[in-house]
């Protein structure tokens, strides 16, 4: 297991350092680059910001979480905050996808660009609006070549990568992905991101679970939306408080009718010894 660990470290630190090398800098140059960037940004336009936090998002994203150094997780997340915080993020990326699909694969945002490449920024942004645009491509179904099968199936490995509890991955017409979208849209289901407790439907969160509950359709309550899990649970809490009371109750009539008992054989006792 050590072993495999100690690959694994050395597998993603070798990743990260190619993509340091590619811009002909240090670990430390290329960190504090990234840092300035970030400290830049929030004067920048949208556009502006993605192309300068794109390598760091890659770059970084690729790694497991337990194996980035404190400073890359600190830097990743500063930029995960600021793209997903600008309203029309993922709306951005979902549109350069349609419109190379609508342009017959001949036009593209900026020389070099690939569609792998919106979706491996997509899948860096885990928020409400990307899971929405990322269930709309599920209606992109023609064959792009090389790497990828088709839109559809993009989409649905990245919400695949993204969610904490995703249907089972079609790659074919994946009818629980269709499904899930429309329970979804409808109210009917939640979803969460790896590693959160925040349910979310395309609207935004609705609420928080615990961590071991998992993702199923929910209901209208009163109190708001309950996952069907919660729902078990609470039922499960309720049938537990009514049996307590019913055994408090059989309890008491038990000590009730032993008393009485009691009370009548001592009068028997008593009428006896006066005849």
């Amino acid at each position: 297991m050590t072993m495999c660990r100690i690959s694994y470290v050395t597998f993603f630190g070798l990743l990260l350092n190619v993509v340091v090398f590619a811009e002909g800098l240090k670990p430390r140059e290329w960190l504090d680059q990234q840092r300035s960037f970030l400290d830049a940004a929030p004067g920048m336009t949208f556009a502006t910001q993605l192309d300068s936090l794109e390598g760091l998002l890659r770059g970084v994203g690729e790694i497991p979480v337990d194996q980035r150094s404190s400073e890359e997780q600190q830097l990743y997340l500063r930029a995960q905050e600021l793209l997903t915080g600008r309203s029309g993020h993922a709306e951005y990326l979902g549109k350069q996808i349609t419109e190379y699909e609508a342009s017959g694969h001949l036009e593209t945002p900026t020389p070099g660009w690939r569609p792998q490449y919106a979706f491996e920024i997509l899948r860096q942004l885990p928020s409400p609006e990307t899971a929405r645009v990322l269930a709309e491509l599920f209606d992109q179904r023609k064959d792009w070549g090389p790497g990828i099968q088709t839109v559809s199936s993009e989409a649905a490995r990245c919400l695949n990568a993204m969610l904490e509890d995703p249907p089972n991955f079609n790659s074919g017409d994946f009818p629980s992905w269709l499904q899930w979208r429309e329970d979804v849209r409808q109210g009917k289901a939640t979803f969460r991101f790896k590693g959160s407790i925040t349910r979310y439907t395309f609207d935004g969160p609705v609420g928080t679970v615990t961590p071991n509950d998992r993702n199923r359709p929910t209901r209208q309550g009163s109190g708001g939306r309950v996952s069907a899990g919660e729902e078990k649970d609470q039922g499960a809490d309720s049938v537990g408080k009514d049996s307590g009371v019913s055994k408090v109750t059989l309890v008491a009539l038990a000590v009730l009718v032993v008393a009485l008992l009691v009370y009548l054989v001592l009068r028997v006792r008593r009428r006896s010894q006066a005849g």
